[in-house]
């Protein structure tokens, strides 16, 4: 599935290791929070998704698509929230980490993620 990489942070100069997921290899979007970067991956097939924006890819949404993607998500356990745009950060020091990946078509995964649909973190649901 993915790959298992090492690297430094550039703010701590600590360690971490994480994997590096191709979107389009699994069909799925992804967001991270804006305040400690906990991880939501969902399937571009999910039902929830789909009766928001269509049966699209996440990487194909426009601007104001990923808007209603991420409007309909609950708000992170911590209380912050998940944005499509928002970069991943660093697991020790919640610094910005804007060169871990290649392109927005991959996503690091630290220890652990949340699903929208298994964590019922969906504002709306099917049908609605």
């Amino acid at each position: 599935m993915a790959t298992r990489n090492e690297a430094l942070c550039p703010s701590c100069n600590r360690a971490f290791s994480y994997e590096q997921v191709h979107t389009g290899f699994n069909n799925t979007g992804y967001a991270y929070c804006h305040l400690d970067g906990k991880l939501l991956v969902w399937d571009s097939y999910d039902p929830t998704y789909t009766s928001l924006v269509g049966r699209k890819h996440p990487w194909t949404l426009t601007h104001q698509e990923r808007r209603i993607v991420e409007q309909a998500l609950r708000p992170c356990p911590c209380g912050g929230r998940f944005g499509m745009d928002i970069l991943p950060k660093c697991p020790h020091c919640l610094s910005e980490l804007p060169d871990l990946l290649p392109d927005r078509m991959h996503f690091a995964v630290f220890d652990s993620y949340l699903d929208p649909t298994r964590d019922a973190m969906w504002e709306v649901r099917d049908g609605a």
